[in-house]
């Protein structure tokens, strides 16, 4: 996701607000994902790239964060 956020945005992902990640930015991701699978012979990762992103709010949900979706 780093390499994503630093080609597409021209920043870090540490630098990403939860209110930055909208279903753009999700829609972007995922063609970036599939793009780079596809240069690279690979066809799984788009899955498990997403659930990484799920899984990141969903737990920065349940710690509180304010602004998660």
């Amino acid at each position: 996701m780093e390499e994503f956020t630093l080609q597409k945005h021209g920043r870090t992902l540490s630098s990403f607000y939860f209110n930055d990640i909208t279903k753009e930015f999700a829609d972007d991701f995922s063609l970036f994902i599939q793009k780079r699978d596809a240069e690279r012979d690979n066809e799984g990762s788009l899955y498990g790239n997403l659930k990484v992103l799920r899984g990141l709010v969903y737990y920065a949900k349940n710690l509180g964060v304010p602004d998660i979706l």
